[in-house]
């Protein structure tokens, strides 16, 4: 399902990079997939990716939060670093919600997961 979601939104003009990532549902119940973009001409208008993407996938109930940001986490190779946009987006879900400490141990521990995933 990711692949499909950076495939459609990676298709649109406007768009020069793009990573999708699914929040665990131990932090987010909902179950949301976040989508962070890099547009090709940070100045331009931005376009509508979210009227875009349902136009071309069918994600169902599933909340789709689209982030643009200038740029996204690279390895040496090139290749984006999904386990750090993870990280950052589950410590801006977490930090949004004043966390109990539970809930940023286990966030803690979901990362580390996610970067010996990747190693």
């Amino acid at each position: 399902m990711l692949a499909s979601v950076e495939a459609a939104i990676g298709s649109h003009p406007a768009v020069r990079s793009v990573v999708a990532v699914l929040l665990p549902l131990e932090v987010c119940p909902e179950g949301d997939l976040w989508v962070f973009v890099v547009p090709s001409d940070p100045a331009g208008p931005t376009p509508d990716l979210a009227l875009y993407c349902s136009a071309i996938l069918d994600l169902g109930d599933r909340p789709l939060r689209l982030r643009n940001v200038p740029s996204l986490p690279r390895s040496r190779t090139g290749c984006i670093r999904r386990d750090l946009v993870l990280a950052g987006a589950l410590s801006g879900v977490i930090a949004s919600r004043h966390p109990s400490r539970e809930e940023v141990w286990n966030s803690h521990q979901l990362s580390r997961k996610a970067q010996a995933r990747t190693i």
